[in-house]
C-alpha cells in the first residue's frame, strides 16, 4: 500500500502534473489569439499604407505553406536543444553523480524547454486553423515572434548549460541544495518532511565527496579542492542557523538510519550524534576523513587542505560556542594525524599538527581552556607515538609547536600557562639508553627558558633547566651552538608554518639563551648559585 501510494504521487508529479501544464499552456494560448483572431485580426487580407501594417497582411492561400515551415522549423529547433543538452548532461553524469536530477531541478531548463514544447503546440494548433478566407494574424506573428526568439535563444541557452555543467558550478549548486535543505526544516514540523530533509542533505554531501574522490583518481587537484572546500563552506553556512533548527531535526530519521553511512554505526555513537547535535558536521568531517585518506601520499596539498578547512570549522565552532563540535573537530584532526603517522607520512603529519597548533593558539584566545589543553595534550601524545615508530622529526616539530603555545599563554595572560609547560617537560622525559631525547625538543626547550628569562619569569626557566641538567656536557654545547647560529628567521626549506618556529631566537631573547646555559653550567657544580 505504501509503495503504491509512492507510486501514485509519483505519476502524478513527474507525468500528469507536466503534461497537463504543457498542454494546457499551448492550447490556452491558442485559444486567447484565436479568439482575438476571429473577432479582430483574421478574415481575408487587405490593404495598408504603411509598412508595418503592409507586412502583417498575411494571405490566406499563400500564408499556410509558411505556417507548416514555422512548425517544422521549431519542432528542429526544439530537437536541436534535447540533443545538444543530453549529450553534455550525459558526459558530465558519467563523471559526476547527481548531474541529472540536478539539471532537471534548475528552473531555467524548465522555463526553456517548457518555452520550446509550447512553441510547437501552438505551431501545430496555428497551422489548422488558417482557411481560404481566414488568416489567424495574431496567432501567426505570434508563432513568428516564438520562433526567432526561439533560434537567438539557442546560443545563450548552450552556453548556461555548458556553464552549468562545469565542474566549480555543479559543486556550488549541489552546496547550496545541501544548505537549502537544512534551512527548510527550520519551518518544517511534519517527521516525514524532515526525514526526506535529512536524506537530501546527507545526499548531497555525498555527491560532492565522489566528485572529490574522482578528481584525485583523474589527478585534478582544482576539482578536488574545490569540493573540499564546499564541504567546508557548507558546515560554516549551517553553523549560521543550527542554532534556529527544530529539536526534531537532531534526531536521526528513519531515513537517516537507513543510510549506508549511519546503519553501521553503534547505537551508543548515534546517540552521541543526536544528544550534541552534531551529526551534520559529523558527516562533513566523515567524507574529509575518506577523502584525506584517499590523497594521502598522492595529493599532499589537499591533505593539507583538508586539515585546514576542519580547523576553520573548529573555530567557527569556537566562536559560536558550540564546545561538543569544537571537540569533535579535535578528534578527527587526531584521527589525520594517525592515518598520517601510519602512513609514515612525516610531511603531513608536521602539516596537521601545524593546524592543529593554530587551533589552540584560536581556543586560547576565547579562553576555552579545557579545549585547549586536551588538544595539546594529545600533540604531546602523539610525539610521543612518533617517536615510538622512530620518527623524530615529528616529535621536534611537536616540541616547537607546544613551545609557541606556551609563549602564547604568556603573551594572552592565560592562567593555566604552566600545564602546557608541563606537556612540554614531558617530552623531556622520552629518552632511553638507546634513544636519547631528539636534540630538537631539547632546542625547543632551551628557547622556551630564554623567553621566559627576558620576560621575567625565572622559576619556569628554571623547570626547564632542570630537565636539561641530565643532558651530557657535549649535547648542551650543540644546543646552545645551534640555536645561537640561527639567524634567519625562515627555515632553510619551504614550509607551511610561518617564521619563528624551529631554531631561530629574536635578538632580545638571543641575549638570555647564553645566561641560561650559563645558569645551567653553575648548577652543574656544587658551589654555583641557584638563582640567575
Amino acid at each position: 500500500m505504501f509503495a503504491k501510494t509512492i507510486s501514485d504521487a509519483s505519476f502524478r508529479q513527474r507525468w500528469l502534473l507536466p503534461f497537463l501544464a504543457l498542454w494546457g499552456l499551448g492550447l490556452g494560448l491558442f485559444t486567447l489569439l484565436y479568439s482575438i483572431d476571429h473577432a479582430v485580426t483574421g478574415g481575408p487580407s487587405g490593404t495598408s499604407t504603411n509598412a508595418v501594417g503592409h507586412y502583417w497582411l498575411f494571405d490566406p492561400e499563400m500564408i499556410s505553406n509558411s505556417t507548416s515551415a514555422l512548425v517544422g522549423l521549431m519542432a528542429a529547433v526544439l530537437g536541436i536543444v534535447i540533443t545538444v543538452v543530453s549529450i553534455v548532461v550525459q558526459l558530465s553524469a558519467n563523471h559526476y553523480s547527481g548531474v541529472a536530477s540536478m539539471f532537471l531541478r534548475e528552473r531555467v531548463n524548465i522555463v526553456v524547454l517548457g518555452y520550446y514544447i509550447v512553441a510547437c503546440i501552438l505551431g501545430v494548433w496555428i497551422g489548422f486553423a488558417v482557411r481560404k478566407e481566414f488568416a489567424p494574424r495574431l496567432g501567426i506573428g505570434a508563432m513568428i515572434v516564438m520562433t526567432t526568439t526561439g533560434l537567438a535563444l539557442m546560443g545563450p541557452y548552450f552556453s548556461y548549460v555548458f556553464r552549468l555543467l562545469e565542474p566549480r558550478s555543479i559543486i556550488a549548486r549541489i552546496r547550496e541544495q545541501a544548505v537549502g535543505a537544512a534551512r527548510s526544516a527550520r519551518t518544517t514540523t511534519d517527521d516525514v518532511t524532515l526525514s526526506a530533509l535529512q536524506v537530501r542533505l546527507l545526499r548531497a554531501i555525498e555527491n560532492i565527496t565522489d566528485m572529490a574522490s574522482g578528481a584525485i583518481l583523474s589527478r585534478d587537484k582544482v576539482i578536488a579542492g574545490q569540493a573540499v572546500d564546499a564541504l567546508k563552506q557548507l558546515a560554516l553556512d549551517y553553523l549560521l542557523f543550527k542554532n534556529e533548527q527544530p529539536s526534531e531535526w537532531f534526531t536521526l530519521g528513519a531515513g537517516l538510519r537507513s543510510t549506508p553511512a549511519l546503519v553501521s554505526l553503534d547505537p551508543e555513537t548515534k546517540f552521541a550524534l543526536e544528544h550534541r547535535k552534531t551529526w551534520v558536521e559529523w558527516q562533513v568531517m566523515r567524507q574529509y576523513v575518506g577523502i584525506y585518506r584517499q590523497a594521502l601520499g598522492q595529493t599532499l596539498g589537499l591533505t593539507n587542505l583538508i586539515a585546514i578547512d576542519t580547523r576553520y570549522i573548529a573555530e567557527a565552532a569556537a566562536f559560536a560556542g558550540d564546545g561538543p563540535l569544537v571537540r569533535l573537530t579535535g578528534q578527527f584532526m587526531n584521527t589525520y594525524v594517525r592515518a598520517a603517522l601510519n602512513a609514515r607520512n612525516v610531511r603531513t603529519t608536521c602539516n596537521v599538527m601545524n593546524q592543529i597548533r593554530l587551533l589552540v593558539e584560536t581556543l586560547l584566545s576565547l579562553k576555552r581552556s579545557g579545549d585547549a589543553l586536551a588538544q595539546a595534550r594529545q600533540m604531546g601524545y602523539y610525539a610521543k607515538i612518533a617517536l615510538d615508530m622512530n620518527l623524530p622529526f615529528v616529535t621536534e616539530v611537536v616540541a616547537y609547536d607546544l613551545g609557541t603555545l606556551c609563549r602564547r599563554g604568556v603573551q594572552i595572560k592565560f592562567l593555566e600557562e604552566d600545564r602546557l609547560l608541563e606537556i612540554l617537560i614531558g617530552l623531556g622525559q622520552l629518552g632511553t639508553s638507546d634513544k636519547p631525547v631528539p636534540l630538537g625538543v631539547r632546542k625547543a626547550q632551551a628557547k622556551l627558558a630564554a623567553y621566559y628569562l627576558s620576560e621575567r619569569k625565572p622559576e619556569r626557566a628554571a623547570l626547564i633547566r632542570h630537565q636539561l641538567l641530565v643532558e651530557p656536557a657535549d649535547r648542551l654545547r650543540s644546543v646552545r651552538d645551534e640555536l645561537l647560529l640561527a639567524d634567519h628567521k625562515e627555515y632553510w626549506e619551504i614550509v607551511d608554518r610561518g617564521h619563528e618556529v624551529f631554531d631561530y631566537l629574536p635578538p632580545e631573547q638571543l641575549k638570555h639563551l647564553g645566561s641560561f646555559f650559563a645558569w645551567i653550567d653553575e648548577a652543574a657544580t656544587p658551589a654555583g648559585p641557584t638563582a640567575a
